[in-house]
């Protein structure tokens, strides 16, 4: 049996941002594309693309970023507020 490693207060605070965020699609548009640029310039480091708008998208809307991804890990706390998720724990695997 897995057993959570999110207190009730984060699963609580997840369940809060991924049902504001899902209720519709979130548009990349000039003001992601703005924030994606100013992350991009106060980090000093690239990461990818794909991350980079992800980011934005968060912070274009007021959302704070939910993550597992090493390469967003390299984003201030300052400049999109965060909640970095635990690794998952590999699955054994099942013989056929």
């Amino acid at each position: 049996m897995h057993r959570s490693a999110y207190t009730a207060k984060e699963k609580a605070r997840i369940l809060s941002i991924y049902r504001t965020a899902l209720g519709s699609p979130l548009p990349v548009d000039e003001k992601v594309g703005r924030e994606a640029l100013a992350i991009r310039q106060a980090i000093g480091t690239r990461i990818p693309l794909t991350n980079l708008l992800i980011a934005a998208c968060a912070k274009a809307n007021g959302f704070d970023l939910v993550y597992r991804d090493e390469h967003l890990a390299d984003i201030p706390e300052d400049l999109v507020g965060q909640l970095r998720l635990p690794a998952k724990a590999a699955r054994p695997r099942q013989a056929k």
